[in-house]
């Protein structure tokens, strides 16, 4: 079967590449745990219809973006930043103050927001299943971020900045009372049960693995599932036989669970 590529950045016609190459841009990888596992489980269940186009930004690459899209007035506008007042520019879309975006690493020092590329309509019709919600109220239907949060910082800061719940994705078995990352180490090639059915489960919910082939959910770690262990663990600098600690890492960046 052949690889699923995915519309990766701002180009037209959009740059098509593995799911492991948009996640190893370094604007992805300042998204949240949480937010880069549903953004990528949804992607991995539009089989190449989705993809990222902007995703975090540092402060000063918002403000950037808002100066860019605003500009000062001395009454009225839409916006204030540091006292002074802004008003949209035509034709631009709404940018937020610098330090009030979830694009920002402003969720436990992450971004919570991605601008995706592709097939915007189909995204709409399935974000909810993962946990995400389309930017409709602000006319960007570009724009994703936590279904569960307001639709504005200033509004989730008032909510006392809570972190974001852990998603069960379809398709995913919901956690289980035990410890994972300190079964992991003791799974490896050869080894059977629910907690291998478990991390074929995520891996797949990860894009390593095929989520419509129900072999993959076998509980047997074999060549299959192996392959995407060492896949994941390239893709995520992680080394091929973890320690105990790695493997605690392992798991955290699967399901977004801290440690």
């Amino acid at each position: 079967m052949s690889e699923v590529l995915y519309p990766d950045g701002y180009a037209t016609p959009p740059r098509m590449v593995p799911i492991g190459t948009v996640f190893m841009r370094s604007t992805v990888m300042m998204l949240h745990a949480e937010y880069q596992k549903r953004y990528r489980a949804l992607m991995v269940e539009s089989g190449g219809r989705l993809g990222i186009g902007g995703a975090g930004r540092t402060t000063q690459q918002q403000l950037t973006v808002f100066l860019a899209r605003h500009y000062p007035v001395s009454s009225g506008g839409c916006c204030t930043y540091l006292g002074q007042r802004y008003q949209l520019k035509t034709g631009q879309a709404h940018a937020a103050a610098p330090g009030n975006s979830f694009h920002e690493p402003v969720v436990q020092d992450r971004a919570a927001a991605v601008d995706a590329v592709g097939d915007l309509k189909w995204a709409a019709l399935n974000c909810e299943r993962f946990g995400l919600e389309q930017a409709t109220w602000g006319g960007e239907v570009w724009h994703f971020q936590f279904t569960e949060y307001p639709h504005s910082v200033s509004s989730w800061r008032k909510q006392g900045s809570p972190p974001p719940q852990k998603w069960v994705l379809p398709g995913t078995p919901p956690p289980g009372e035990t410890d994972m990352a300190a079964i992991m180490p003791t799974i490896r090639k050869g080894a059977t049960g629910p907690y291998v059915e478990r991390m074929q489960h995520l891996l797949a919910a990860a894009g390593f693995m095929d989520p419509a082939n129900t072999s993959n959910y076998d509980g047997v770690w074999g060549n299959g599932t192996d392959g995407a262990k060492s896949r994941f663990n390239t893709a995520f600098g992680l080394p091929a036989t973890p320690t105990d600690c790695e493997a605690k890492s392992w798991e955290s960046l699967l399901t977004g669970r801290k440690w």
